[in-house]
């Protein structure tokens, strides 16, 4: 078959089309050693099925795995990235490699994004405590309050950008924090998670003014 023989058979076939929520995911300021995690979700928004053939991550990353790896047109599915930053310090960024059938993206990379320190002295908040630590998976505590005071010089508007599907997600009681004040927030573990690996993630916050956007991520954790 030549070549505008096979371009014709594609036009009249149709072709996957993969597309990613996003292509990249900053996590702000971290705690090092702990994991974080955040959720891509893939679309197919060609007119044929797309497969999904591998997801491939490389050191310190690892991956869900996901729902279905074959989607129809305008289907859609996710998978978690799972960066533990055990090892690793300052700034780091990770990848994952979407292969796939789609003909004109084959490889689709991803990235992620840490910058991590021994504590939030980097950010304008105390955080209290450094994580969201929710006993044993068998016998979780009901709640966990997390403090946020602004040690700044400058009022910030604050925002949870994702919480990890082990928590139901908290309602802030004032989108601005200013200079001096503090906020209170009560974390709940969901009805019926008992899966260990749902507590490797963190809860990501984005604080910002006109001036400067600044976020940080508060690791969860549970007793072996």
């Amino acid at each position: 078959m030549n070549f505008w023989a096979l371009m014709l058979g594609v036009l009249l076939s149709g072709v996957p089309k993969i597309e990613v929520s996003e292509q990249s995911f900053d996590f702000g300021y971290g705690f090092v050693g702990e994991h974080y995690r955040h959720t891509f979700w893939i679309y197919n928004h060609g007119d044929a099925a797309l497969e999904i053939k591998k997801i491939r991550t490389f050191c310190g990353c690892t991956t869900t795995e996901l729902k279905r790896n074959q989607l129809a047109p305008g289907d859609s599915t996710s998978f978690d990235f799972i960066f533990d930053t055990q090892g690793f310090f300052a700034e780091r960024v990770k990848w994952a490699y979407i292969r796939s059938n789609d003909p004109r993206d084959s490889i689709l990379k991803v990235n992620v994004t840490v910058r991590l320190y021994e504590d939030y002295s980097r950010t304008p908040f105390q955080v209290e405590p450094a994580y969201l630590h929710f006993n044993r998976i068998d016998s979780l505590a009901d709640e966990v309050v997390l403090k946020l005071v602004n040690s700044s010089d400058t009022d910030y508007n604050l925002e949870i950008i994702e919480t990890p599907a082990a928590l139901e997600r908290p309602e802030l009681s004032q989108s601005t924090l200013a200079v001096g004040k503090e906020l209170e927030l009560a974390f709940h573990p969901r009805d019926g998670i008992r899966d260990p690996s749902l507590f490797k993630s963190s809860v990501t916050f984005e604080a910002w003014t006109p001036q400067e956007i600044v976020r940080f991520s508060v690791p969860l954790h549970i007793r072996r």
